[in-house]
């Protein structure tokens, strides 16, 4: 469930409870209020039964025959403002009653007593509006409990509801998020093994399994460093152990060694200073493509001189491989001549490394019309399906048969940054028992003759 799926459906749950809290609330207030009116009105129709039995029976006191005559008028008028108060028939039917009664009494004598049908009609009017305004309160009574007891049903259900609502917070969003800055926490303070929970809602999961990814690549990253420190150093070991060595037979004080000697100390010497001059070319290099500072120096050049140049220097350090050069068509291309040979010589260094002794390594560079495509085979064991996808990734090495020509596993990925930078594309293809081929695809820059 996402974040705003869950906020809008607790909101649309809320706003219905409300809703319908305040049309319960509504209704019961509206029947209560009439139950109410239902009362006061009972009660003043039963006050007017009461006015009208006092005149009544205070009528037959009056001596005068002035006083008599205004008796009978205030009972009409009682008579009649009861009579307009009454809202249906039940109601006017008791005052229609006590009308013929009571206008005997008013046409007759003065002093003449209320007649028993006209004081038993005015008992019975009496009880009648009283048993009305007694149901009336019960009705009423009852409504207010119910009332108290529907807003303690309500009061309950809001109050489940936000606590159920402060509970999902807590529990899909606080505490995910609490976990999330932990872990954050502790990553920035060193700890590279920290790992947020990947729990909450669906927004809060894809965040905290990227801050996984992330921290696992931050981690990743920490260990091909230090792999590349490793490396570097194991490999400048080496040569300066063979530098030290070599050197101890030149001391002061002790005499120097015939000069056919002295040329084989040289020869070691320069060979372990291009060592170590090749691996710290690898390592700048790499240190040049990830910064984007590979700056080219493009012109015009043949791809097949520099290729014979690649292939005179191999023949001299790699005396006991066969290379061979095969060109089809023109092979001009608008370049960087320094990186191109940095790149054809990175090639041919593995196909060294990795092919046995007496084996044969093959450029062949074929002209198309707008690119350039050259390849380097060599007779090595191949490469494994499942090592070519990190092939071209920094301090990849296989298993090398040939250690004449150094490297920390970076030549293939600043070959391949080289490439791209220049607008081309490196491949590779292998068969293991029988060899591996480099391709790369550039394009020419230049137009064609």
């Amino acid at each position: 469930m996402t974040l705003r799926r869950a906020l809008v459906s607790a909101g649309i749950v809320l706003a219905i409870t409300s809703l319908i809290a305040c049309i319960a609330l509504m209704m019961f207030t509206t029947w209560l209020r009439e139950t109410t009116d239902e009362v006061i009105h009972v009660g003043e129709l039963s006050s007017a039964t009461s006015d009208l039995a006092n005149q009544a029976m205070a009528l037959p006191f009056q001596s005068s025959a002035q006083g008599h005559a205004l008796g009978v008028a205030e009972g009409r008028a009682l008579l009649s403002r009861a009579e307009i108060e009454a809202r249906n028939d039940s109601e006017r039917e008791p005052f229609e009653q006590l009308s013929t009664a009571l206008e005997h009494l008013w046409q007759a004598p003065a002093g003449t007593l209320p007649s028993a049908d006209l004081i038993l009609a005015l008992h019975l009017a009496r009880q009648s509006f009283a048993r009305r305004a007694h149901a009336a309160q019960v009705r009423a009574r009852a409504l207010d409990n119910t009332a108290d007891l529907l807003g303690m049903m309500l009061a309950a259900l809001l109050g489940a509801g936000i606590l159920f609502a402060i509970w999902w917070v807590r529990y899909f969003v606080s505490k995910p998020l609490g976990s999330l800055a932990a872990s954050v926490d502790q990553f920035a303070h060193g700890e590279l093994s920290a790992r947020a929970s990947e729990s909450g809602t669906s927004e809060l999961r894809q965040l905290a399994r990227t801050h996984n990814q992330m921290a696992d690549a931050v981690a990743s990253t920490r260990l091909d460093q230090l792999q590349y420190v490793a490396t570097v150093v194991h490999d400048l070991r080496s040569p300066i152990a063979a530098l030290q060595l070599v050197t101890g037979y030149v001391v002061p004080g002790k005499p120097l060694p015939p000069e056919p000697r002295l040329r084989e100390l040289f020869a070691v010497i320069s060979r372990q200073l291009r060592r170590m001059s090749a691996i710290v070319g690898d390592v700048l290099g790499a240190v040049q493509a990830d910064s984007g500072a590979i700056v080219l120096r493009l012109e015009r050049c043949d791809a097949e001189r520099l290729a014979h140049e690649c292939i005179e220097i191999f023949e001299t350090m790699a005396p006991g491989y066969r290379f061979e050069l095969d060109v089809k068509g023109t092979t001009d291309l608008r370049a960087d001549p320094r990186r191109f040979e940095q790149v054809l010589n990175n090639l041919l260094s593995n196909a060294v490394k990795y092919s046995p002794s007496g084996s044969r390594v093959k450029i062949a560079i074929a002209g198309e019309d707008d690119s350039l495509v050259i390849s380097v085979t060599d007779e090595g064991p191949g490469i494994p399906p499942d090592l070519r996808d990190q092939l071209f990734r920094p301090f990849s090495r296989g298993k090398t048969g040939h250690e004449e020509i150094p490297g920390v596993g970076l030549g293939l990925y600043v070959s391949r940054r080289i490439v791209e930078a220049h607008g081309g594309t490196i491949d590779v293809h292998s068969v293991l028992g029988e060899g591996s081929t480099f391709t790369l695809k550039l394009p020419r820059g230049v137009e064609p003759a």
